[in-house]
């Protein structure tokens, strides 16, 4: 049915093309091929030299954690970036998702865990930015086409800058820690800032994409968009692809999944039919990575602090210089626009190896 339907939208160079310009317009095979064949080997190296330093701590932080404390301290958060609770709540859910009636009306909900307290602020953060996105939007263009997100990966920029160039930054818990600790004393009285931006860093290849840290991420969306491109040109049967995933996984990561769930079977996107919509996943985190240097370089203030002021001054970089434009643009132009650069690893391999190395 995939097939058929990147036929019926009509294909150059390569059906895939079809399906991904639904989801990042003018993003192709070509683009994608050369990007990804430069981040593989350059992101397997890294991960080779973080596991040889082992600097993680050896032991993580494990505690309970109420969950009206967390949903307290998300809160916060949310008001610290600057979302607008006039046009838009936060709910709780199974999964965290953003949904968009209009700029005036944003809903955002977080998951979160009595075990992991990253997780509840991790989604917080990173549903916030998609909603920080869609509360900026130019009211002038309000039910038009204009008035919406550039694309998908473009979206995702703004979720896992906050999410991770923010969220999981020392300098934002060096201006946070204090008042999650006032929250969890038991846990969290003897540790220190350090401790816990380590112990919130950790890499690890693991086996769920969602799980997945900083630097193996991208390596979980680059196997499924391999297996997609291969399953709309090559004859691959149902029962092929299990150990095709597994053999992908192996090469990658160095793990093997010991059963479908942990494996083939933990994303929701190829039963829903959503194939090319993985890629957009890694282009947000190469766009976030580009779109922070460059609000480095328009808020001086960011190299220092993360404080309330700081990160309300960012939102509004934000805002004026990526949601305002809405699909004014499309992605590639804006990016370049935002960035003065085409699309490059450059700035997030930068990143990743000042944090990791």
């Amino acid at each position: 049915a995939v097939k058929q339907k990147a036929d019926y939208l009509g294909w150059e160079t390569h059906p895939y093309n079809a399906l991904l310009d639904e989801y990042e317009p003018q993003m192709t095979t070509t683009i994608l091929d050369k990007v990804f064949s430069e981040l593989l080997p350059k992101t397997k190296s890294l991960l080779s030299q973080i596991q040889g330093a082992k600097k993680n701590p050896s032991e993580p932080i494990t505690h309970t954690y109420d969950k009206q404390k967390q949903w307290d301290f998300s809160m916060s958060l949310l008001e610290k970036i600057g979302f607008d609770f006039e046009s838009g709540r936060l709910d709780k859910s199974t999964h965290p998702f953003t949904i968009d009636i209009s700029p005036n009306d944003v809903r955002i909900t977080t998951r979160l865990s009595s075990h992991n307290l990253m997780e509840g602020i991790s989604s917080t953060l990173h549903e916030g930015g998609h909603a920080l996105y869609e509360q900026g939007l130019n009211l002038d263009w309000a039910n038009t086409p204009l008035c919406s997100s550039a694309s998908l990966g473009i979206h995702e920029s703004q979720s896992r800058l906050w999410e991770n160039q923010i969220g999981k930054s020392r300098l934002f818990w060096d201006d946070n820690f204090e008042g999650l600790k006032t929250l969890f004393p038991e846990a969290l009285s003897s540790v220190s800032v350090s401790e816990f931006y380590q112990d919130i860093n950790q890499v690890k290849p693991g086996f769920i994409r969602v799980e997945a840290d900083e630097v193996t991420y991208n390596l979980h969306i680059m196997i499924r968009y391999e297996i997609e491109k291969k399953m709309l040109t090559e004859d691959i049967s149902i029962t092929d692809l299990p150990d095709l995933w597994n053999s992908y996984y192996q090469d990658y990561l160095g793990i093997t999944p010991p059963n479908a769930s942990l494996g083939i079977l933990q994303d929701v996107h190829w039963s829903l039919g959503s194939i090319g919509y993985f890629p957009t996943y890694t282009l947000g985190n190469l766009y976030a990575a580009m779109i922070y240097k460059a609000a480095l370089s328009g808020i001086p203030t960011l190299h220092t602090s993360m404080n309330a002021t700081v990160l309300k001054s960012l939102k509004e970089w934000l805002n004026k210089k990526v949601h305002q434009k809405g699909r004014l643009l499309n992605p590639q132009d804006l990016i370049k626009e935002v960035t003065g650069s085409a699309l490059t690893d450059i700035p997030f391999l930068e990143y990743l190896t000042e944090k990791f190395c």
